[in-house]
């Protein structure tokens, strides 16, 4: 590993961190991932949350601390009431239903957010034994589309051309970089295939048992130009949760501690239009910046990185967030990702643990799964031979919300 805790940046700064190394995933769970569960999606929030407790060696009276994702698409809450325990899971509903006594508690829009609070909160002291949960519901109906036969305020600019959902936000400067740098659909079904063959090796994803072909790939139908059907995860119900605790705690449980290295989140995001994301370049200028304070505050290089695992809630955001983190040169992704590099076998495994795209729509869950399982070397078959170090993104490289967190299976990196 190049860096150290007295790394220096090129304004000469420190950058030791309070929280690094100081905050360990200890435990983990997931449910299995399916279009409409036959359970409220609070039980298969408590079902996870016991098992990852369990999983941690500890038990419900060790927890005091709780944090949720909570947040659900624009569509499931339009002219609707929503209710936890069946729409959303937030912590009033896990402690209440866990009878469980906490000193600390909150709730972010998503999970790795809400990751990122509970690991400052263990290492502030204001807990020290925080379960973290994040169970997503699909509710019944169509997925993402305009209900109102009226556009009012600054939707009458977007959602008549079809701009009603993130998906045609994102197709914009997808269909940019296509034109920019030379990119093609069939470039992108390396992805996807690779992807969706990641996850026949982890039975609790959606995609499981579902193999996907090239032409099955370029023959779907076209949800927002260039983004096709398998471009977007598939919404779900499912989710996981994880525990995390002091790095002297850790060391006495059952599994190889997997320690919280850095984190940075996006600063200064553009503001967008309904149903827009902005131009490609807000990606880029948001994205490099987290990325360089990101490799500052650790001291690492994109190259010091063993498991990567980038979100993919909409496949390009893949290549978005390999170039901003410098795994290659700006406009290179799409060639990058070619001739095998990124197979489960090949010298940049990337996804290994099949992403929203073989999950479902469960936000970050596969994707830090994947660098808790590689770095405790618990990932099974699909165990990497070299797993010391790991990064995971969440989001977009230009949305409010979009952040990065690296992990390290030793201490003293």
């Amino acid at each position: 590993m190049s860096g150290d805790k007295g790394f220096r940046n090129d304004k000469g700064f420190r950058n030791d961190k309070g929280f690094r190394n100081k905050v360990a995933i200890v435990g983990a769970a997931t449910v299995k991932s399916v279009r409409h569960a036959d359970s409220p999606v609070g039980s298969l929030a408590v079902q996870t949350a016991d098992l990852a407790i369990k999983d941690a060696g500890l038990t419900r009276g060790d927890i005091d601390g709780v944090a949720c994702g909570v947040s659900l698409p624009s569509y499931a809450t339009k002219d609707r009431v929503t209710k936890p325990g069946f729409d959303f899971v937030d912590s009033e509903f896990l402690i209440e239903q866990m009878d469980l006594d906490p000193v600390w508690s909150l709730d972010d829009g998503s999970f790795p957010p809400a990751l990122a609070h509970a690991v400052f909160a263990v290492a502030s002291g204001a807990a020290s034994c925080v379960l973290v949960n994040r169970t997503l519901h699909n509710p019944v109906g169509r997925y993402n589309t305009m209900l109102s036969q009226q556009a009012r305020g600054w939707d009458q600019f977007t959602a008549p051309y079809g701009f009603v959902a993130p998906s045609s936000g994102i197709a914009m400067p997808f269909m940019e970089y296509q034109q920019r740098y030379g990119a093609t659909r069939e470039h992108m079904a390396t992805l996807v295939l690779q992807q969706r063959k990641n996850v026949q090796r982890i039975p609790d994803a959606y995609w499981h048992g579902r193999e996907l072909t090239f032409d099955d790939y370029m023959s779907s139908r076209m949800i927002s130009e260039p983004m096709c059907l398998y471009d977007n995860d598939i919404p779900v119900d499912g989710g996981g949760s994880f525990v995390v605790t002091t790095a002297e705690r850790a060391r006495d449980l059952p599994h190889k501690p997997v320690y919280v290295t850095s984190w940075a989140k996006i600063r200064n995001p553009p503001t967008f239009l309904p149903g827009t994301l902005g131009p490609l370049d807000d990606f880029y200028d948001r994205g490099f910046d987290l990325a360089g304070r990101l490799w500052a505050n650790s001291g690492w290089r994109a190259s010091d990185v063993d498991v990567v695992q980038l979100y993919d809630g909409f496949t390009p955001l893949v290549w978005f967030w390999l170039e901003v983190m410098g795994f290659c040169p700006q406009g290179q992704a799409w060639s990058f990702i070619q001739d095998g590099r990124i197979d489960a076998d090949g010298p940049f495994p990337l996804n290994s643990g099949g992403g929203n795209q073989g999950w479902g729509r469960v936000h970050g869950v596969p994707h830090v799964l994947e660098c808790y399982l590689q770095l405790s070397g618990r990932a099974g078959e699909r165990q990497s031979a070299r797993a010391e170090t790991a990064l995971s993104t969440y989001a977009t490289p230009a949305h409010a919300i979009g952040e990065a967190l690296l992990y390290s299976a030793d201490p003293t990196s």
